[in-house]
């Protein structure tokens, strides 16, 4: 379809540097515009920040080229009170009302690993949730760094997914974490797996149990092809997200990029046609998910041997299962 100018009032003498084009006249800090047209701003140079940090800063967290929207609350990092390297505090808002809230802040200590947090470098949300990949610079030790997750409006515990040297499924420790996600009950995150023979690079996952991250696994690394092509480099979009399925580009070489959707499943042991949640309990949502699996030619649907090849044997596999019902 055509392109539509979103706006650009209060553009005026631009200023291309290293982090983009940027104008005195733009107001620093996260935008939104509704669908009636109004234009909100969060987060401005010298308002008030929460996390008892003083006022927002002026100096946009490096890399930030996107503030994540899920359901009625928008997140990002944001610097209050300082001019540190990164931002020192993860802020919600509620787009509704325009509140401010503190998910987290210099002030939380990490869980597990003791000390404060120094810096905050990416954050998504799904309206219910926000994950957000944080630091400290310890000495003797490199720059600890994780991700971690807690209720948008930040009132309850900080709880972590995943950090650096924890094991890595299929061997070595993860590190180097540059992205991470959150959608109902799965949290996905792109990172380094180092050590063990075994180095790659790209994205696990965990589940939620009741809010309680559960054990990581291994989605999709550079270490297999693709389609049968190589994998030079991926990365996923924090926003590419809808429940189980993400959006992900992989570059194969200098002059070969793709677009992919992934759909991650939640194992059930013991009851295969368990294909959507409540997990434990069979369906008309478990029917819809299969059939969505199977026109999608998705391996999960593959219920009547292994062959790759999905036909009416994996449908009357499915209706046996789900009449069998589960254990």
């Amino acid at each position: 379809g055509a392109y539509a100018l979103f706006d650009d009032a209060g553009i005026a003498n631009p200023f291309v540097g290293p982090n983009g084009v940027t104008s005195p006249a733009s107001p620093n800090g996260a935008s939104f515009r509704n669908t009636n047209g109004a234009l909100f701003f969060f987060g401005q140079y010298q308002n008030p920040a929460p996390c008892g940090l003083g006022f927002f800063d002026l100096i946009n967290v490096p890399g930030l080229r996107q503030v994540p929207q899920g359901g009625e609350y928008f997140v990002w990092p944001a610097y209050a009170g300082t001019q540190s390297a990164n931002g020192n505090l993860v802020v919600a808002v509620h787009t509704a009302t325009g509140t401010l809230h503190c998910v987290a802040s210099a002030h939380d200590t990490i869980p597990d690993f003791g000390g404060l947090f120094e810096a905050f470098l990416k954050a998504d949300t799904d309206g219910i949730n926000s994950v957000f990949i944080g630091t400290d610079p310890t000495p003797g030790f490199g720059r600890h760094e994780g991700v971690y997750i807690r209720d948008v409006m930040g009132a309850g515990p900080i709880r972590r997914v995943a950090d650096k040297g924890m094991p890595a499924p299929g061997g070595g420790s993860l590190t180097g974490f540059s992205n991470a996600t959150v959608d109902g009950d799965l949290v996905i995150f792109e990172c380094f797996a180092a050590g063990g023979g075994n180095a790659r690079y790209g994205f696990f996952g965990c589940f939620l149990d009741d809010g309680v991250p559960g054990e990581i696994f291994e989605i999709l690394t550079n270490a297999q092809p693709l389609d049968g092509r190589p994998i030079a480099d991926l990365t996923m979009s924090p926003g590419g997200r809808d429940g189980y399925r993400f959006a992900f580009d992989v570059r194969h070489a200098a002059n070969s990029a793709s677009l992919y959707v992934a759909t991650v499943q939640r194992a059930s042991s013991g009851c295969p046609a368990d294909f959507a949640e409540p997990f434990g309990t069979l369906n008309f949502f478990d029917v819809a998910a299969y059939i969505d699996a199977f026109n999608a030619q998705d391996p999960a649907a593959d219920l009547a041997d292994p062959s790759g090849v999905l036909n009416f044997f994996d449908v009357a596999a499915f209706i046996d299962a789900f009449n069998a019902g589960c254990p």
